[in-house]
């Protein structure tokens, strides 16, 4: 039985891809390129720095590209975003079974914006953001603070991600995975878990 949820936030509980590859493709048109939308979309649920890094490798691009996408990330329309089915069903009922949700994401204090949106904040037990200058995924230090922080027992926490930098970052702090594709057939051989839909992790963690 997991006790202790650990929730990624883009590409897990809310679906921010399709905001991520319209930034990345404008700004990669001001630089005169004309990318594929599966292509950026396949770099970017590695993980953003991994997209960047690739393009501005590929067509060295200096650190304009990088700012101009990050201007138009934060310039997107929040009211575009939406959760993924039956997320706040799965977070709510979770916290009123006495068993605990925590954030972790590389992205900033938006998350916890979108979280307050959706009245799901109070849902959580802990947020680690961008803020709170962890080393990024798969380092287990973040996952290994919450746990010395909350007390969690190792054996009964899970990371649930949609990304493989998720699956590592549980694996390196010693924790169980589960892996999130709702759009995509592969699944992640490493993860302990395999999903298609949020409906799927409640008769995990029970």
């Amino acid at each position: 039985m997991y006790t202790d949820i650990l929730w990624d936030f883009d590409g897990t509980l809310f679906d921010t891809y399709p905001g991520f590859v319209d930034a990345l493709l404008q700004a990669l048109s001001d630089e005169g390129i004309q990318a594929g939308y599966a292509e950026a979309m396949s770099l970017l649920r590695v993980s953003v720095a991994d997209a960047l890094d690739h393009y501005a490798r590929n067509y060295r691009l200096g650190k304009a590209f990088t700012e101009r996408f990050h201007r138009y990330h934060q310039a997107m329309d929040r009211s575009q975003v939406r959760s993924f089915p039956y997320a706040a069903d799965v977070i709510r009922a979770i916290h009123k079974s006495g068993k605990r949700n925590y954030l972790y994401t590389h992205r900033g204090y938006s998350a916890m914006e979108y979280l307050e949106e959706h009245d799901l904040i109070d849902y959580f037990q802990d947020c680690i953001t961008r803020e709170d200058d962890f080393p990024p995924k798969p380092s287990p230090e973040a996952i290994l603070y919450l746990i010395d922080k909350h007390k969690i027992i190792k054996s009964q926490a899970l990371m649930v991600g949609d990304r493989k930098i998720d699956i590592l970052a549980a694996e390196n702090a010693g924790i169980k995975s589960c892996y999130f594709h709702p759009g995509a057939p592969e699944e992640c051989k490493s993860a302990d878990y395999n999903i298609r839909s949020l409906t799927e992790v409640a008769p995990i963690i029970s």
